[in-house]
């Protein structure tokens, strides 16, 4: 036989549901935890809970896990693609009228908006009503695009090969394209090293790194540039390395 319980603690207005603040987190970081705590008014009854998540493609909130009355707390589709076995607890908590979830590995991904839901049953009503919490965010923020050249030194000279190196983070892992000049657009290379063997006179111009990466149809991309410039003595001379991000 299911277990039937009354929650006692009651509201004097309308029954109420939040959710716990904007949270900014490291990439890859541990223990997010998301609350839906509510309060009920005098003559409702719990029926149900739900944390939900913004589609970033659609713009719409759609249930991600919950709690319905007299059952165990469960997943949807949605929320197992979003989190996955990232998830370390997922809870109903009686006696303080909270559903808690908390995950690890937080990614690009779990960047988002999300919203509580409380569902209540009462005499006045035949079907459940549904209160809705205010919007939080979640910020996920990661390491600058790390960039260096090799070799280190800041004159090389002629006839030297010289590499580029482009480093970006993120989940899934970024794309990379190189260009020359942005004159015409042509992409010189397509990974996170540029190399130039026995660079001369005519290799000398500006290079960019651009990196992108694509999470639920959203681009995210930073891209970085380094001058080369090849002085009348033979020696390839490095500018500084500027870091944009867009």
């Amino acid at each position: 036989m299911k277990e039937i319980f009354n929650l006692n603690v009651t509201a004097i207005g309308p029954s109420e549901v939040h959710i716990n603040g904007n949270i900014t987190a490291e990439a890859n970081s541990n223990d997010i935890t998301l609350e839906c705590s509510f309060s009920l008014r005098d003559g409702d009854a719990f029926y149900s809970t739900a944390l939900t998540a913004e589609n970033a493609t659609t713009d719409k909130f759609i249930e991600i896990a919950g709690y319905l009355r007299n059952s165990k707390p469960l997943f949807t589709p949605f929320g197992m693609d979003l989190f996955g076995n990232a998830i370390s607890l997922i809870n109903f908590d009686e006696t303080r009228n909270m559903f808690k979830l908390a995950f690890d590995n937080v990614t690009c991904r779990h960047e988002r908006r999300y919203k509580c839901l409380l569902l209540v049953t009462s005499s006045s009503s035949v079907l459940p009503r549904v209160f809705e919490s205010e919007a939080i965010w979640i910020s996920v923020t990661g390491e600058d695009a790390i960039s260096s050249i090799d070799p280190k030194q800041n004159s090389l000279s002629g006839g030297d090969s010289v590499q580029l190196l482009c480093k970006a983070n993120g989940n899934p892992k970024p794309s990379y394209s190189w260009t020359k000049d942005n004159s015409s657009g042509e992409i010189i290379g397509d990974n996170d090293t540029l190399s130039i063997s026995k660079a001369n006179i005519s290799d000398t111009g500006l290079y960019t790194c651009d990196t992108r990466n694509v999470v639920d149809g959203n681009i995210y991309s930073e891209w970085i540039s380094t001058y080369i410039n090849i002085g009348k003595n033979g020696n390839i001379e490095l500018d500084e390395i500027n870091i944009f991000l867009r």
